[in-house]
Formats: C-alpha cells, sequence, structure tokens
C-alpha cells in the first residue's frame, strides 16, 4: 500500500520504496515505541539555592506541536522518522 502509494506520487521504484523508505520508517518506528516511556517519563530538577527546603522540582515533558494534517498520508507517513528523531533528542 505504502510502495503503491510512492510509485503514483513519485514514481519510485518498488525496491527503491523499500529499501530507502519503508525499512528505515519502520525501524525509527520500533526504536521509537521501544524508548517512548523513557524519554516521556519526568526528570529531576535541582531547584534553586533559595527553593532547596522541602521542594522537589520535576521537570515534565509535554508535546510540542501537532503534525501537519493538511498534507497528503505519505508524507505524513514518511516523516515520522524525522519527528522521532525530534522526540529522541
Amino acid at each position: 500500500m505504502i510502495v503503491d502509494a510512492l510509485y503514483k506520487d513519485l514514481r519510485r521504484h518498488k525496491n527503491e520504496s523499500i529499501l530507502g523508505e519503508v525499512i528505515p520508517s519502520k525501524e525509527e518506528i520500533n526504536d521509537a515505541l521501544e524508548h517512548l516511556e523513557e524519554w516521556a517519563k519526568d526528570e529531576k530538577v535541582v531547584p534553586a539555592l533559595v527553593n532547596r527546603v522541602g521542594v522537589t522540582c520535576l521537570k515534565r515533558k509535554e508535546p510540542k506541536g501537532k503534525l501537519p494534517k493538511n498534507q497528503g498520508w505519505t508524507n505524513n507517513a514518511l516523516c515520522f522518522s524525522s519527528c522521532a528523531k525530534i522526540v529522541r533528542g
């Protein structure tokens, strides 16, 4: 399905699509799913000297935006590997 869409949109050959787009994207998705909990968990932060007594500070990671919805679905699917790299830091 993705390979067919890449052929229709970009005229990419099946093998080029699989080796250049599908496999790397699949690896990035699996890596992101494997590490998502680790990347999203809160981090302890040392508070300023004034606030140190009896205070625990946490740095909570919040989403920074959304994927664009007005583009073709192949663009959103293929940009996932870039998004995973951004989330990973």
